[in-house]
């Protein structure tokens, strides 16, 4: 099974653009490139940007963020 991160994505943030000052706002130090998020629409999105946006928004809410709704295969 694998995780449909687009999809994850597409759930908390409704404009990709606010995810770099989402992730500086939890002190990352790395943050994606426009080029990169466009990728991200058809190519998928890299597990390390995944688990770097999924751990801000644990942070953010709270709670882990279940992947229960974004899997499939």
């Amino acid at each position: 099974m694998l995780v449909d991160g687009l999809r994850l994505l597409e759930a908390y943030f409704s404009d990709f653009s606010k995810i770099p000052n989402f992730l500086s706002a939890y002190g990352a130090d790395k943050l994606p490139t426009a080029e990169q998020m466009r990728k991200w629409k058809t190519r998928g999105v890299p597990g390390n940007w995944l688990v770097d946006i999924m751990a801000c928004l644990e942070i953010e809410y709270g709670k882990p963020v279940s992947l229960a709704p974004f899997m499939r295969g």
